[in-house]
């Protein structure tokens, strides 16, 4: 099974699509619960998100650099 990143470092400069990623940063996602790695729901969310926002800098695609956020005040944020 290919990782995560073994994927992304294959599809560089490819990009994944014209896309704009939604990433949940709501209260929920900011429990106490913490991962292996010391991370919590909220944070692996934003890093996948980023991760996305960044893949999907292909030409033509008018969401480039930007994330939608889900929450209370949703907004659509430049990164």
């Amino acid at each position: 099974v290919q990782s995560m990143k073994e994927k992304i470092a294959s599809g560089k400069g490819k990009g994944f699509g014209d896309w704009l990623p939604l990433c949940d940063v709501s209260g929920s996602m900011s429990g106490n619960e913490r991962h292996m790695n010391g991370a919590c729901a909220m944070d692996i969310a934003v890093a996948l998100s980023l991760l996305m926002a960044e893949s999907s800098c292909v030409e033509g695609n008018v969401w480039v650099g930007k994330i939608i956020t889900f929450s209370e005040q949703s907004a659509i944020v430049p990164i």
